[in-house]
């Protein structure tokens, strides 16, 4: 057979497209509404660890695979975006591994084809793994809530009243601050 410019093109685009996929390690999937059959890429399979043949295609994996904690969150944003109040769909949710580990991924798509009524028919969209961002993010967090502790417990010791006393108040805050089951604090007097 003979290849013709428009094969070419399609080619070309194809390629591109692929091309674009790998580099932002983004896994696609394209969900017919209508049959339930869902098309996923292979990446998308890598990203959750699975192999084309593991899942089944028919039928939407997330309630099987995104954590039980998520789903209404995850529910509610897609069926936003399916009936219409959204102009696309985006989920930060944990998806669990073939291995059993959970992992945040970052789930984004948009309804592509609705019916004369419409109906959403066909959904097209991408899944990426953000599971480091996350991490990156919680410790960021911890780190902000020790740094607000450690001002507020300054705070209660520069404090009015009786030294002991707020010694006493700051003492349970640098222990849980510390995550020590106790503490000793040592006053020290300058005075001869």
């Amino acid at each position: 057979t003979t290849t013709t410019p428009f094969d070419m093109v399609v080619l070309n685009n194809l390629d591109r497209y692929q091309l674009a996929l790998d580099a932002v390690e983004e896994g696609l999937w394209d969900w017919n509404l209508t049959s339930g059959h869902v098309e996923r890429s292979e990446r998308w399979f890598q990203l959750v660890g699975y192999a084309a043949k593991d899942l089944d295609s028919e039928g939407d994996l997330r309630d099987q695979l995104v954590h039980p904690d998520d789903l209404e969150l995850m529910h509610a944003a897609l069926q936003a975006h399916l009936q219409g109040d959204t102009p696309f769909y985006a989920c930060e949710v944990r998806w669990r591994t073939r291995k059993g580990a959970w992992r945040w991924m970052l789930e984004r798509g948009r309804v592509v084809q609705r019916d004369a009524a419409g109906r959403a028919v066909r959904m097209v969209g991408t899944l990426q793994d953000i599971n480091r961002r996350r991490r990156r993010e919680n410790r960021l967090k911890q780190q902000f809530r020790r740094l607000m502790a450690v001002k507020e417990i300054g705070e209660m010791i520069r404090g009015t009243g009786p030294l002991e006393g707020r010694f006493a108040d700051t003492c349970p805050r640098i222990r849980d601050l510390l995550n020590a089951d106790r503490i000793m604090m040592v006053r020290f007097d300058p005075s001869p």
